[in-house]
């Protein structure tokens, strides 16, 4: 008995040491699999293309925008800006999976001691003081978006809402150009994005609805433009009686052929909307109408202020005088 007590006491210190190896040994299969195969995290998902210098004459508006991340990482600090904004944002699947399914993700770099004249040339058209940041743009390199540091629920919120902002600026961007076939795909696109109430009952609708009809006018889609005008007059007038006074409605009713365009310049002083979009009106109409002369001068009256140069009313008009032979000095609002 004396001797097996003794056999067990002599092995116990051989088990420990043993079973101390083998957990040894365990743990570094652990860490050299861990650091020769890591698990992928959730950004490693985002596959970022190389930054290309922008076409700004490319049509396929609707396309797929281009979401550029701006990270610049030539000393510590903005290494270690980079890494916190990657890791806060990049690391939630929600926003993977969002810019994977409706962005191209193009990431621009600014390293030190490697050439960086893409990274300032584009970070000088789109305004980015700030890094890291994301911008929103068209295919064509017109922005739409803009956000720096942001929580991932907010950024989500900004991204969705750029994604509907894209279909307005194509269709700005389109009219501009007078590819007015390409705006009217741009518009439909607009209202089949959001239900039928906020379509219908946004104050966006009201001026969209005139670009929209002047658009399918142009393309001679007359029963289309009518619609179009008739349904938000409808709306507007019917079920909200008292709305017949916000601006632009005397604008619509215009076009519906309801007021004279001594009307609509009245109206547009009682309400105090802007003069610019009533002459901007008036001028296409009257170009639509074969009313040359009458088109001509509200269309001047529209660009004559500078201070408006803002206003999309103001660049459309200048557009149309283009469109009409007239030569239009080029201006920074354009």
């Amino acid at each position: 008995m004396l001797m097996t007590e003794l056999g067990r006491t002599n092995s116990l210190p051989r088990v420990m040491l043993v079973s101390c190896l083998i957990l040894l040994l365990l743990r570094a299969l652990v860490i050299c699999y861990g650091t020769y195969f890591p698990p992928k995290r959730t950004q490693d998902l985002l596959v970022w293309q190389q930054p290309k210098p922008i076409e700004p004459n490319r049509k396929d508006l609707l396309s797929t925008p281009t979401l550029y991340y701006f990270c610049d990482e030539k000393n510590l600090l903005g290494i270690v800006l980079t890494n916190l904004f990657e890791n806060t944002l990049f690391n939630n699947r929600d926003v993977v999976e969002l810019i994977r399914n409706n962005f191209i993700p193009v990431k621009v770099e600014r390293q030190e001691n490697a050439p960086h004249q893409l990274f300032d040339d584009l970070s000088q058209k789109f305004s980015c003081e700030v890094f890291p940041c994301m911008v929103v743009t068209l295919s064509n390199g017109t922005k739409v978006s803009y956000t720096s540091w942001q929580s991932d629920r907010m950024l989500i919120a900004i991204l969705k809402d750029a994604l509907s902002q894209c279909s307005l600026s194509a269709a700005q961007e389109a009219m501009l150009k007078g590819n007015f076939g390409l705006a009217c795909q741009a518009f439909a696109k607009i209202k089949s994005e959001k239900s039928d109430l906020r379509w219908t009952l946004s104050d966006d609708r009201l001026a969209n609805t005139i670009h929209w009809f002047f658009a399918l006018k142009h393309e001679r889609r007359e029963k289309e433009a009518a619609a179009v005008l008739g349904e938000t007059l409808s709306v507007w007038l019917n079920r909200f009686p008292n709305h017949e006074r916000i601006w632009p409605i005397p604008c619509l009713r215009y076009l519906a052929g309801q007021v004279s365009i001594d009307d609509v310049l009245k109206e547009t002083d009682q309400y105090g909307g802007p003069l610019v979009t009533a002459h901007y009106v008036i001028g296409v109409q009257s170009e639509l109408n074969g009313d040359l002369e009458t088109a001509r001068k509200h269309l001047r009256l529209a660009v004559a202020k500078k201070q408006d140069e803002d206003r999309d009313d103001y660049k459309l008009a200048r557009a149309e005088l283009r469109l009409m032979g007239e030569a239009v000095p080029s201006s920074e609002g354009d």
